[in-house]
């Protein structure tokens, strides 16, 4: 009997992955979205992470460089750093695995989801 229960609970906890991993329109901007972990496109070394609890990190080669925490409206994610230094704004489009990012001096960056 309990290794039934068990082979069930992995059975129903596989399908419950597939069906999260295969459920949703990830192509629209939303503030379920921003959530997971993004690599930077033009330097693969630079990651950031977002939490469902609204916090973040950013890392380099696998070290923390900076945490803190955001808010994410669907088009506008704003970061605020953990050392006090300021919140930081950027517009984001996110399409598929694709998130862009365009600061308020224009510049661009763009992350693939991992």
């Amino acid at each position: 009997m309990k290794k039934n229960l068990s082979i069930l609970l992995v059975v129903l906890l596989g399908l419950s992955l597939i069906l999260t991993a295969c459920g949703g329109d990830d192509s629209s901007s939303s503030p379920q979205s921003v959530a997971g972990a993004w690599e930077n496109d033009n330097d693969n070394t630079v990651g950031i992470a977002f939490g469902d609890d609204g916090t973040y990190g950013i890392f380099k080669a696998g070290e923390l460089m900076a945490d803190g925490t955001y808010t994410f409206d669907g088009s506008t994610l704003e970061t605020t750093p953990s050392d006090g230094s300021g919140t930081i704004s950027a517009k984001v489009v996110i399409n598929g695995g694709t998130m862009t990012w365009t600061d308020p001096n224009g510049s661009v960056s763009s992350w693939t989801k991992k």
